[in-house]
């Protein structure tokens, strides 16, 4: 009896273990990107609260290429992100289409408006997300600026 319960166990293992193999390691949702561009993420960082009434806060940098920088692919990359990074609820995302317009470790993030001697190299979009509202502003490099306000 002992020989037939240990087997029986044994072939129950066995069954239960051919039935998961296919989506071993696959614990974790994935989420995908259907669209046909690609980005990549260049930083992602949370800054931890200052002090009880503060909140933490998301900063992420973006890289797409020049010609997939546009209104529509900006709204469908930017409303994608928020979602998948519903934490913390206030975020901000820098999207580059130039690589050089990245700031360097320890520089701060150039404003294109401001009367700087800096000029962009490719357009920017900068996408605030707070618990009240989500928007993006868009600096072209031809000196062009749009506001979109999303839902």
């Amino acid at each position: 009896m002992k020989i037939h319960c240990k087997f029986f166990l044994i072939c129950i293992a066995f069954l239960v273990f051919c039935v998961n193999l296919p989506t071993f390691g696959q614990g974790k949702k994935t989420i995908t990107f259907g669209y046909p561009f690609r980005y990549e993420i260049i930083t992602n960082r949370i800054d931890p609260k200052l002090n009880k009434t503060d909140e933490d806060r998301r900063f992420m940098d973006i890289l797409i290429s020049p010609e997939k920088f546009n209104k529509p692919n900006l709204e469908v990359l930017l409303n994608y992100l928020s979602k998948r990074f519903r934490y913390p609820s206030t975020f901000y995302i820098n999207v580059y289409s130039d690589s050089n317009d990245i700031p360097k470790k320890g520089e701060l993030q150039p404003i294109p408006e401001s009367k700087s001697s800096y000029t962009i190299k490719g357009d920017i979009a900068i996408f605030t997300r707070s618990k009240a509202e989500k928007y993006f502003l868009i600096y072209f490099k031809d000196g062009d600026f749009d506001e979109v306000q999303m839902k």
